[in-house]
């Protein structure tokens, strides 16, 4: 997929200019604004981007390199569920929030308001990114701890939420068998019991521990 179309996604998070004052196009508890997000870039998969671990600048518009040819492995994501929406992804959006700017205000709420606007990030993100030929996936957990130093954190940062990506256009739509594996899919998850959906999570986070993500 172009870069283009990722760049303009990324642009609806800058600051806009109203009435003399800067201005953003999603609400943040008290104004503070704490959440970065950061892209991931997989190899071969945008024109014009080099794969690897980026911050994306919001007031300058840029993308800063923290760790170059990065590549994230499939294993964070969780097994049969997660995986084959990872693997025909192009890209990787992690939205996370600095607790050092947020808790002074806001205490023991300060996840709550961090999910909150994680959500509202969400949400502008994904009602936009079909008009730049982008489809989102919501991820709601990955095992960040594997690649958490790649994205030059503190320990007051905190993976809220994250998305993955990649193009769709008419040649994706009408690719033979698309439609039929993601319905298998989906109804293969329907059938799982409740105690299988949670013995899958648990060999996940116990592979995940060891360094070896069943």
């Amino acid at each position: 997929m172009p870069f283009e179309a990722i760049s303009r996604l990324l642009s609806y998070l800058r600051p806009v200019t109203f009435e003399g004052k800067a201005k953003y196009l999603y609400g943040s508890p008290g104004g503070l604004y704490p959440t970065q997000v950061y892209l991931h870039c997989k190899t071969g998969r945008v024109a014009g981007l080099d794969s690897g671990v980026y911050y994306y600048h919001p007031i300058e518009h840029r993308l800063v390199v923290l760790q170059p040819k990065a590549e994230i492995s499939r294993d964070i994501h969780i097994p049969f569920i997660n995986t084959p929406i990872y693997d025909e992804a192009a890209f990787s959006l992690f939205f996370v929030c600095e607790f050092a700017a947020l808790a002074p205000g806001y205490g023991e709420r300060s996840l709550h308001f961090a999910t909150m606007e994680a959500g509202i990030l969400t949400h502008l993100m994904e009602s936009r990114a079909y008009q730049h030929g982008i489809g989102l996936c919501s991820i709601g957990t990955i095992d960040f701890e594997q690649i958490r130093p790649w994205f030059d954190l503190s320990k007051s940062h905190v993976l809220i939420h994250s998305l993955v990506g990649g193009r769709i256009d008419e040649d994706t739509a009408a690719r033979p068998g698309q439609g039929d594996r993601v319905a298998n899919l989906q109804e293969r998850i329907r059938k799982m019991s409740a105690g299988e959906v949670k013995a899958l999570l648990k060999a996940h986070k116990e592979g995940a521990s060891k360094g070896k993500p069943e």
